[in-house]
């Protein structure tokens, strides 16, 4: 057996080792009991208690742990510390805004590579039509940006 798959087997034992700190922490720091991860996620008591038990609890079940049952990404990170990986869960409020300015931006550079297109107006030639179109843009963009920076 090479040091690798020694090293692998390890990790994945301390893994399921780390479930119960992830039950046990839960319940401690949270409030999040068994029976309060079974309310909110459906996920049988008895299932719920084999994987605080070591029985190997399948990717999805972690995931609904945290989105569903209100686990935090510290404990769920519990079981990938071995692998040197770690649970960050999205904030879906900054997206939004994020998207936003993203999508003011490739408008600005659709402007701009029009305006410089040789078959435009100006040939390459930013002509006054095109720069007011590209300002037009741009007064959308301050707001925008000031949004994802304020956040």
């Amino acid at each position: 057996m090479h040091d690798d798959e020694i090293s692998t087997r390890n990790a994945k034992q301390f893994s399921i080792d780390r479930q119960a700190d992830l039950f046990r922490l839960a319940k401690r720091d949270h409030g999040l009991s068994i029976g309060v991860l079974h309310q909110r996620t459906r996920i049988p008591t008895s299932t719920l208690e084999d994987w605080r038990r070591g029985a190997v609890m399948p990717a999805w079940a972690l995931f609904a742990l945290g989105s569903e049952g209100g686990v935090p990404d510290e404990l769920l990170s519990l079981l990938a510390e071995p692998f040197n990986r770690m649970v960050i869960s999205a904030e879906p409020d900054d997206s939004g805004e994020v998207d936003d300015l993203v999508g003011i931006c490739a408008e600005v550079v659709a402007a701009g590579t029009r305006a410089r297109h040789p078959r435009g107006p100006g040939g390459t030639v930013i002509v006054p039509q095109e720069r007011a179109e590209i300002i037009d843009i741009v007064r959308r963009l301050r707001p925008a940006a000031n949004r994802v920076i304020e956040g």
